[in-house]
């Protein structure tokens, strides 16, 4: 099975396939290995870079299932969603560890077209409402 390494946009983990005796990961062992990351698919903003070190081998892949396939075969480190990590982890693919740097901090904002309100939305607001699906979706 393998072993990969993810700092998670709240939680860290590590392919098993990467053997490393570190409880924290500093940005210099960090550094050592190539970051997976989220190619932005912006298309009016200037591109955007979070997370990856200056000088840092890079896989840039098309989407998060794809982070996460390339984190699971060991191919390099990088963060996810918390609730990410620990099902990979749980399902023995990810190991989890703690990044010295801690998580990349961000702001959470939705928007919809006014005219488009129907009841898909109004159903989605009622459930960010919840304190406990607002708490899920932020962890």
């Amino acid at each position: 099975m393998p072993n990969p390494i993810v700092p998670v946009g709240a939680a860290s983990a590590l392919s098993r396939r990467h053997f490393i005796k570190y409880s924290a990961l500093s940005a210099t062992v960090l550094g050592g290995y190539r970051a997976v990351s989220i190619a932005d698919t912006s298309r009016l903003l200037p591109p955007r870079t979070v997370g990856l070190l200056s000088g840092q081998d890079v896989l840039t892949v098309p989407t998060l299932e794809a982070k996460v396939t390339a984190l699971v075969a060991g191919l390099g480190v990088g963060r996810v969603p918390k609730w990410i990590a620990e099902r990979e982890a749980y399902a023995g693919r990810l190991r989890i560890l703690e990044a010295e740097s801690g998580a990349v901090e961000g702001e959470l904002l939705y928007a919809w077209h006014p005219d488009r309100a129907g009841k898909a939305l109004k159903w989605f607001v009622k459930r960010l409402e919840d304190p406990l699906v607002a708490a899920t979706l932020l962890s």
